[in-house]
């Protein structure tokens, strides 16, 4: 066998090598995400109670009285409910429960004000988790007027990969609501914008509202760059919710769904 041969299989053996680690690599990754998911469904499972009536009418009444352009019977009041007591029982820095109907979002929120990025790479355990867990912004608190929750975009859809479908006016006209059930209310926000931003955005300082001026301005930026208007227009006043996860090429890159409490 001549040297020309030898180094032609050499250099396929090292290309098949190569090929093959990076399958693994992606078999391995898609794997273990989907197992953390799994975990989340089953803790969702033992937390799951049905809805009553009182608490559906309590978020229909809600929503009706809203001066949004909301649909009559809003998405949430057709999701379960989750006991956000027995949440905070099995992990006491738990905060609440996210959902969004017809996606893949329905996750604990945890929320730990003196250890901010603590469930970055943690799951609802602590134990280490690529996937993490979503988790409020740590200056947040049950009263402010802009609730911040960070979630990542997975590779192949879980976690908040499918906020990255409010892009689409479309999409977000189908999927208006999103559902916060808190140890104390089960809230239900309406989305009316989709920004691109970066990791230091003039939207991550906005928690407190301090004044109507204030506010106005902070509701003016996000409709002004949102990727499509809506007819909502939050008032001085209004209970805020923002999502954040990544998405695009840079590290910094951003998107966030903005809504209002109805």
């Amino acid at each position: 066998m001549n040297r020309k041969r030898i180094g032609t299989i050499a250099v396929i053996l090292g290309f098949s090598l190569v090929i093959g680690a990076c399958a693994f690599s992606i078999i391995n990754t898609k794997m273990s995400e989907k197992n953390e998911d799994d975990e989340f469904k089953k803790i969702s499972q033992s937390v799951s109670v049905s809805s009553t009536a009182e608490t559906q009418a309590k978020v229909s009444q809600t929503e009706n009285n809203s001066d949004t352009d909301a649909t009559k019977v809003p998405e949430g009041t057709q999701q379960p409910s989750h006991s956000v007591e027995e949440l905070l029982a099995m992990n006491k820095e738990c905060y609440a429960w996210i959902s969004i109907k017809d996606t893949r979002i329905s996750y604990p929120v945890m929320h730990t004000p003196n250890d901010p990025d603590k469930y970055l790479n943690k799951n609802f355990y602590g134990q280490y988790s690529s996937s993490g867990v979503p988790y409020m912004d740590a200056r947040c608190t049950d009263d402010s007027d802009n609730k911040i929750i960070f979630g990542h975009h997975m590779n192949f859809g879980s976690m908040f990969s499918d906020l990255c479908n409010y892009t689409s006016r479309m999409f977000r006209d189908t999927h208006q609501n999103i559902l916060l059930e808190t140890h104390t209310d089960r809230e239900t926000y309406k989305v009316f914008a989709a920004l691109r931003v970066k990791a230091d955005d003039y939207w991550y300082n906005f928690i407190t509202a301090e004044t109507e001026k204030k506010f106005n301005k902070k509701i003016s930026y996000a409709v002004e760059h949102s990727l499509y208007k809506t007819s909502i227009v939050p008032k001085y006043g209004h209970k805020l919710l923002t999502l954040s996860t990544c998405m695009g090429s840079d590290k910094d890159d951003r998107l966030l769904v903005i809504a209002v409490k109805q």
